[in-house]
């Protein structure tokens, strides 16, 4: 069964295109939203094992994902994706649980790398 990944992005083509990408590349079983109100819907519907969440959303903020999630109860491993670096943002993203905090564009080794530790982290947990 394949682990399911949260693509939360407002930009449609980069969404779909990256969507796809993962699922070809890494077999994750990718859901798509392009909102906060439509991310925690899925982040409770779908209860991914893995979030890729930009900052920046047409509704607001991905910082009210992240809050979202931890009220939802999610155990999900957020890696947050924005574009440009801000130390600031990476402390308050940690702060509300994200694991990582990545720029764009993110360059493809980091994120396999990324997407690797997580399928790790993911069947340890599912293991205990």
């Amino acid at each position: 069964m394949a682990h399911k990944l949260l693509l939360v992005e407002d930009e449609h083509m980069l969404a779909y295109t990256l969507g796809e990408l993962i699922t070809l590349l890494y077999g994750f079983e990718v859901f798509l939203a392009g909102s906060v109100a439509e991310s925690l819907r899925l982040i409770e519907t779908q209860q991914p094992a893995v979030i890729l969440l930009d900052l920046h959303l047409a509704d607001g903020s991905g910082m009210q994902v992240l809050e979202g999630a931890r009220r939802l109860g999610s155990k999900a491993i957020i890696y947050v994706i924005t574009g440009f670096e801000d130390p600031e943002l990476d402390v308050q993203a940690r702060s509300l649980g994200a694991h990582d905090y990545l720029v764009k564009p993110v360059d493809p080794k980091e994120l396999k790398a990324k997407l690797d530790e997580a399928v790790g982290r993911v069947t340890h947990t599912q293991g205990d």
